[in-house]
Parts: C-alpha cells; sequence; structure tokens
C-alpha cells in the first residue's frame, strides 16, 4: 500500500480495495486527476474514460510504470475491440496516426486527413462517370462502415464545419448509426467497425456533442516504445527525455532525420541542418566529439 503524499496528480494506480474507493473498478489502471482538500483522490479509468467519486491512499497501490504506459493502455483498449470510437490526442511526433494505422492493418482500413478545405465526398463519396451513366463512389466512411474495418481520421480538429456534422454520423453508437446514402442506400455498420481519431490539440477543441461521442479520449505526449527503440542507441535516452519536457525541446521526426543524415555529413553540418539555432544545445546534451 502506499503511504499518505506519496500519489501525485498523473501517477497511474489501481485499486485494490474498493470498500473505500467508491465507484472505481478493481485492477485497473486509474490515472490520477486531482487531490482533495481531505487528502482523497479522483481519477479517470483508463479503459473507460469515467470517472468515479473519490479513492482513498490506503486502497491504492501503484502501476509499475516502467512496463505499463499511456501506449500499453491504448494498445489493450484497441486491441480488445471492446471500445470502437476512441480519440488518441496530444503533441505532434509521437506516433498517433501511425499506431491508428498499424493497429487497422490488421483487419483492413482506411485513413483520410482532414482540413478546412475537406468535403464530405472524402468520408460519404461521390458521383463519378462510368461510361454513358454515373455511379456512386463510397468515401472512406461508407467503406468503413460497409466493410467493418478501420476508420482513421486524422487531424480532425482541423475540419470543416459540414464534415465534423457527417463525423457526429460516424461515430454515432453502434446500435443505432446508419447513413442514408447520396447513392440510395441505407448504410448501417458491420462488426469490426471503427474509429480510431487523431489530433494535436486538446479535448476542449472539439465541439462538445463530437467529443462526447468517443467512448475514451487519451492523451498520448510520448512517443512509442517501439519507435523509440528503433533509433541509434545513443539517442534514445535523448528523446525520451526531451518528451518529459512540455513542449519537447526536439520532436521525434527531428531525431530521426538527424541520425541519418549525420551518417552523410559531418556531425555539426547535421546539427545545423536539422535543429538550426538548437544544434549547439543539442551538441552539448549529447555530448558529441569528432568522429
Amino acid at each position: 500500500m502506499i503511504p499518505e503524499g506519496v500519489i501525485r496528480i498523473g501517477d497511474i494506480v489501481i485499486a485494490v480495495d474498493n470498500s473505500n474507493s467508491h465507484n472505481y473498478p478493481l485492477n485497473e489502471p486509474i490515472k490520477i486527476e486531482s487531490v482533495e482538500e481531505n487528502g482523497d483522490f479522483k481519477g479517470i479509468i483508463l479503459r473507460t474514460g469515467n470517472t468515479g467519486n473519490y479513492l482513498r491512499a490506503k486502497d491504492l497501490k501503484m502501476y509499475e510504470k516502467k512496463i505499463v504506459t499511456t501506449w500499453n493502455i491504448v494498445e489493450n483498449i484497441v486491441s480488445n475491440q471492446v471500445i470502437t470510437r476512441i480519440l488518441l490526442m496530444g503533441i505532434p511526433g509521437t506516433g498517433k496516426t501511425t499506431f491508428a494505422c498499424k493497429q487497422g492493418e490488421k483487419s483492413g482500413f482506411y485513413s483520410v486527413t482532414l482540413h478546412e478545405d475537406s468535403s464530405i465526398a472524402d468520408l460519404l463519396g461521390m458521383w463519378i462517370p462510368k461510361g454513358r451513366e454515373f455511379i456512386y463512389n463510397d468515401g472512406y466512411g461508407l467503406k468503413a462502415m460497409k466493410e467493418g474495418k478501420v476508420l482513421v481520421i486524422n487531424e480532425i480538429d482541423h475540419s470543416s464545419p459540414a464534415v465534423l456534422t457527417l463525423c457526429l454520423q460516424l461515430l454515432d453508437d453502434p446500435q443505432v448509426a446508419r447513413i442514408n446514402s447520396p447513392g440510395g442506400e441505407v448504410v448501417i455498420p458491420k462488426p469490426g467497425y471503427i474509429v480510431i481519431a487523431t489530433m494535436n490539440s486538446k479535448a476542449e477543441d472539439l465541439p462538445l456533442p463530437l467529443l462526447d461521442r468517443f467512448d475514451v479520449k487519451i492523451e498520448i505526449n510520448e512517443p512509442h516504445p517501439e519507435a523509440i527503440n528503433s533509433l541509434p542507441q545513443d539517442l534514445r535516452e535523448f528523446v525520451s527525455n526531451s518528451y518529459s519536457l512540455n513542449p519537447p525541446n526536439v520532436t521525434f521526426r527531428e531525431v530521426v532525420a538527424y541520425s541519418k543524415l549525420r551518417n552523410v555529413v559531418t556531425e555539426d553540418i547535421a546539427l545545423k541542418v536539422i535543429f538550426g539555432n538548437r544544434g549547439d544545445d543539442v551538441k552539448a546534451t549529447l555530448k558529441i566529439g569528432p568522429r
């Protein structure tokens, strides 16, 4: 058990006794969000995104942080397919979209990146000519629903109002979701249809009705462990330490580019080209000497 005062905001804990911890399930990861004046805690159940009334320190134990990370929790949620509407958010360069597409590879997926000029045709489809007639060509959203595949929506917060309205339908609960296609069909999602949306901003940047469609909203502010392990040994700890800052002083993409460029030009040129004025600070941190 944990002595009073050891738990901090942001820690991941589990309840081992719920006699005094109201509405929190046993043995599930809970991220502490606030500490009450009386010493109780409130947190988010990471699997569902729900909260309970309160937790007490004597009813908790710490998760092994070196084993359980945010990414572990995300992978568990997606692989079980119990939750089918997932929002991944946080700073750029952590691999949110790459992860979503990789998960979709198992059963098939469609991916679309939204922006201010996005059209509902990207998700819903459009009429196209074929010979002497027009046929309806389904968009990525309808295809994913019909085929029971994963729909990855990148940069959902950058979408036009019309597309955001369509997203409300795409994210409806499976029991009631249906879309009247301009092609004349009523499309109901097949089993296996999952929506994973990503964005680099905060949850509050989405309209509340759209945000409420997501079963879980998970903030990710660190690169995936597999991505870090793919880097040269001397850069792994450097990247991990960078993402302990908010915002990070270098991004994962920058370090990947640097690791490649330093093999074909001098260290100093690689540092200058990739990091600009930060090159000297990066060099000092890495303690790079002449090669």
